[in-house]
């Protein structure tokens, strides 16, 4: 049998879209913990730890809250499975000097109206499709002709 080297390339520091792959209980420094491994489009996997308290302002209730939109009174950790987020992936560097990747935020699919630019006046795009806008309202959220919650040919 012949066993070949396997390399790992450190990924960039960003946000990246991912889909949750895999959820294990794990014992941690300070009790147990859920370690959660994500899948990125390009294939990559990084994997991302939480305590197991479940609160409004727990870490492991902001990723839920990301997953799902809300913080659910009980969690089956099953439940997260399969799940499309956006991770915020960072680089931390071990005591021997080699670095690796970890999940520092989960966040939601798509950002949320406060994440997105604002465009310039005249350079709004059409919520629904993206399109350019024919309207848009003072905080940039636009529409084309057919979308607009309003008539505009009036």
């Amino acid at each position: 049998m012949i066993i070949e080297k396997v390399r790992y390339d450190v990924l960039e520091v960003g946000t990246y879209p991912a889909r949750v792959v895999e959820v294990t209980r794990e014992e941690g420094q300070y009790g147990p913990q859920l370690r959660l491994r994500f899948r990125l489009e390009s294939g990559d996997t990084v994997a991302g730890w939480v305590g197991e308290k479940l609160s409004e302002r727990s870490k492991l209730g902001v990723w839920v809250r990301a997953l799902f939109g809300e913080v659910p009174e009980t969690l089956h950790t099953e439940s997260l499975l399969d799940r499309e987020c956006r991770v915020v992936v960072g680089v931390k560097t071990r005591s021997d000097g080699s670095q690796y990747n970890r999940v520092d935020e989960v966040l939601s699919p798509r950002p949320r109206q406060a994440e997105l630019p604002r465009p310039a006046q005249g350079e709004a795009t059409c919520a629904e499709c993206g399109a350019p806008a024919d309207c848009h309202t003072p905080d940039g959220r636009g529409w084309c002709n057919e979308h607009a919650p309003v008539d505009l040919s009036a």
